[in-house]
């Protein structure tokens, strides 16, 4: 994906996902795969890998597997369709704070989400920090917490994104410039993401907004 054939490795994914006899463990080292399919969903909008990646190495799988981290199987079901991440919540039996979260968004209770996420961000975990931010900036900013977000992004300042070298920190970037009236960073922001996202071979909604803040006067 860092040459932009996304596509194709949206199909290397799924081939590797197949393969797995367990989500999010350390025998597979499979939690870079779930960073990257967490990301291309929210950037996308497709929820199809994220999916397939939850019903064929947690739901289907047998027997019953235990993740190593069930906060990434969280972070999948946040970005999964409605009834596979209720599905996949239903087997999370921990009370780990991002399973906590996720389920407070996907039963559509988001202020209880925004307190979440709130606090994870604040605990300065910072492995899972990129993913968790795309997942809480919405929720958090529709909650009146945009600051949370502003200081997680400041955090990861200078981040290579997954997408072509850029992702979802940098479209926040270009947002939060646009917002301020800071017009000529928010053009080069918005740019250098039209300029790398352009020429990928997945649809990417997000570029006619990033398209009109580059060309805006």
């Amino acid at each position: 994906s860092a040459e932009g054939r996304i596509a194709a490795a949206s199909l290397r994914a799924a081939a590797v996902i197949g393969d797995l006899d367990r989500v999010v463990s350390y025998a597979n080292q499979d939690f870079y795969l779930v960073d990257w399919v967490v990301e291309l969903a929210v950037l996308t909008g497709d929820r199809s890998l994220a999916d397939a990646y939850l019903q064929q190495a947690f739901l289907d799988a047998l027997p019953d597997p235990i993740p190593s981290h069930e906060g990434f199987v969280a972070l999948l079901a946040a970005v999964a369709s409605p009834d596979v991440a209720q599905h996949a919540l239903e087997r999370l039996t921990s009370t780990d704070r991002y399973v906590s979260a996720v389920r407070a968004l996907v039963d559509g209770d988001r202020a209880e989400a925004a307190r979440g996420f709130r606090q994870l961000i604040a605990s300065g975990h910072v492995a899972m920090l990129p993913v968790l931010t795309s997942i809480a900036a919405p929720v958090l900013e529709a909650e009146g917490a945009g600051d949370v977000v502003e200081r997680a992004d400041e955090r990861m300042a200078g981040a290579h994104g997954l997408f072509h070298g850029v992702g979802m920190l940098d479209i926040r970037i270009a947002r939060r410039h646009a917002a301020r009236g800071e017009h000529e960073l928010a053009r080069v922001a918005a740019q250098r993401v039209v300029d790398e996202l352009s020429s990928v071979d997945v649809d990417v909604p997000v570029l006619s907004e990033m398209r009109r803040l580059a060309e805006a006067d």
